[in-house]
């Protein structure tokens, strides 16, 4: 699911880093849903589902232009693989906060709904 969006997105934005983003977004999400229903850790499910997004082509150019002595190219690629490897994490970030977020949300409103039915009674 995760590298079809990004080729879908890819082919649209033509920005690799936008189309990982929201491919590890959508992994990351779909992995804390698939959590939840089989209740296994949601990492289970994120780390087969990113791996083929990160860029072992982009970190390999960028050792072969420090070989070969082109710094220029190096770096180019290099920040571009940083980005895209930053853009995958922060992908998975952005979901696994908003998850755990909720569920404190949802954990301290349970937590005062029984304070105010002990209040109660």
């Amino acid at each position: 699911m995760g590298w079809t969006v990004y080729i879908i997105l890819f082919n649209f934005t033509k920005n690799s880093i936008l189309s990982n983003f929201l491919a590890a977004t959508l992994i990351s999400l779909l992995s804390e849903i698939l959590a939840r229903k089989m209740k296994f850790p949601a990492i289970i499910f994120v780390i087969p589902g990113i791996l083929p997004l990160i860029s072992g082509l982009g970190l390999y150019n960028t050792m072969l232009s420090l070989v070969e002595g082109s710094y220029s190219n190096a770096i180019s690629i290099g920040t571009d693989a940083l980005f895209v490897s930053a853009s995958i994490a922060m992908g998975v970030l952005l979901i696994t906060s908003l998850v755990k977020t909720y569920y404190i949300a949802i954990a301290k409103i349970h937590h005062k709904k029984l304070q105010l039915q002990k209040l109660i009674k």
